[in-house]
């Protein structure tokens, strides 16, 4: 079943929740609201659900209404961070809980029940009380007992938020593994975008109520729509530095340069904001900075040990434009032999570059091919 909202919106009173938001999540794919505390995507989720009422515009399941629709008609499940379930009752009867309030025969009870327990790999503790249970393993007993209505939709809100990192890796799995099994239609609500990246197929990042951008993983990536998914997408996030443009395409940083691009050419000179995710910068070794290559120099201010890399913050020589200490981050390869205070240079070509407009943020090379097209 596919998932559209045209122009949704929610107030309450005079204050707005969520503007106007158009998403589309295809049949069988997992959708991601995406975003900080306070942005709508809650808000959106229980629109979708039937838990709030939208204010304005319309909510489509492959191409049905059901705005007006109460939420026992949408046929939607939900899974919480709080996983809700009935401690003094074994696995078996949590699953089959939402059976038996409908009056559903026992044996079908035990057959609907089964099936899920197997899928779930529940099925070797199906009689044990729940709260003997990890959190893992009580989250997936949440997921079967939402799995067993066969709904059209389901929705995990925050569903990881209380699991150890390792329990987080193992059921991020688990949940994309189910969704893509069952081909159910799913939305993530999620503030991680960890969490996000890893399993869902198409994202909608939302700030202060109103869409920032929808798309694959990827795209958010290379392609951010604005700075505020630039930053907020990618970890150490995307390193945004000023810049000058010249009509040729010639890009002029305070104490760099980048020659003309083709790419660049047909915009508009002047200010622009540059944006370089981290690992498109690499370690000099000599002093010259190559053909077509843009040289930043600088200290090491802090290094962070991540294995086979190493995150390196740089404090560079050259000044902010309020003439205060700017710090780009670089991924580069380790474990490297440099220490606080170091000094580095730092080349970057024009191949990965973002340009943003540096007053509204939007990207001014929205409708440039992905760094992945581009390569291919």
């Amino acid at each position: 079943m596919s998932l559209d909202l045209q122009g949704v919106a929610k107030s309450y009173g005079d204050v707005a929740a969520v503007h106007a938001l158009d998403l589309h999540c295809p049949t069988g794919q997992m959708l991601g609201l995406l975003g900080p505390s306070g942005c709508g995507k809650s808000t959106t989720l229980k629109m979708i659900a039937g838990i709030e009422e939208v204010s304005a515009g319309r909510i489509l399941f492959s191409g049905r209404e059901v705005q007006a629709l109460p939420p026992g008609a949408r046929n939607i499940a939900m899974v919480f961070e709080d996983y809700a379930l009935y401690a003094h009752l074994s696995v078996f009867e949590n699953i089959a809980f939402p059976l038996r309030v409908r009056g559903t025969p026992k044996p079908e009870v035990a057959g609907k029940v089964g099936a899920i327990l197997k899928l779930l790999r529940l099925d070797g503790i199906a009689g044990e009380k729940v709260r003997k249970l990890s959190g893992g393993a009580q989250q997936r007993v949440s997921i079967g007992r939402a799995l067993v209505r066969n709904p059209e939709v389901i929705v995990f809100d925050e569903p990881l938020s209380h699991l150890d990192a390792d329990q987080k890796v193992e059921l991020r799995t688990e949940i994309k593994r189910l969704q893509q099994l069952q081909g159910l239609t799913s939305i993530l609500v999620t503030h991680d975008q960890t969490e996000a990246i890893a399993m869902c197929d198409v994202i909608a990042v939302m700030n202060a109520g109103e869409l920032q951008q929808l798309g694959s993983p990827q795209e958010l990536y290379d392609r951010p729509a604005n700075t505020f998914v630039a930053q907020f997408i990618g970890e150490p996030p995307m390193n945004l530095l000023a810049a000058e443009l010249a009509p040729d395409g010639r890009l002029t940083g305070p104490d760099w340069r980048l020659p003309p691009a083709a790419a660049r050419a047909g915009l508009t000179g002047g200010p622009v904001t540059a944006g370089l995710r981290p690992e498109a910068l690499r370690l000099l070794r000599d002093e010259t900075g190559g053909d077509g290559l843009a040289v930043l120099a600088g200290r090491v201010a802090f290094r962070e040990h991540r294995g086979d890399t190493d995150i390196l913050l740089v404090a560079l020589d050259a000044p902010g434009p309020d003439g205060a200490e700017l710090h780009v981050s670089a991924d580069v390869p380790g474990p490297s032999p440099l220490r606080q205070g170091d000094r580095v240079r730092l080349g970057f070509d024009g191949s990965r570059l973002c340009l943003f407009d540096p007053v509204t943020g939007r990207n001014l090379q929205a409708d440039a091919p992905l760094a992945t097209e581009a390569a291919a």
